[in-house]
């Protein structure tokens, strides 16, 4: 659920062009397009949903589920409050 916030939230409000990483002073930000990152983003996370779902006890989709999740939202952070 949070991951699908997330995502409908950085389809709405996010420019058509997104940095993946903050930049530093004097750095210039490598853009990607909006629907690239919140799609890949997204669908890291989901992919880790569904096989946490289909084998509960590994720990590793565990994680890999919230650092998917945690990458959608960093994606938001860094383009919306930087």
């Amino acid at each position: 659920m949070l991951t699908l916030f997330g995502v409908a939230g950085g389809a709405a409000m996010l420019p058509g062009q997104v940095a993946l990483q903050a930049v530093q002073e004097g750095q210039t930000a490598v853009l990607v397009d909006k629907t690239t990152a919140v799609g890949a983003t997204g669908a890291i996370a989901v992919f880790f949903g569904i096989l946490f779902a289909m084998r509960p006890r590994e720990l590793v989709y565990f994680i890999a589920l919230w650092l998917g999740v945690f990458l959608v939202y960093s994606l938001l952070i860094i383009n919306l409050m930087v």
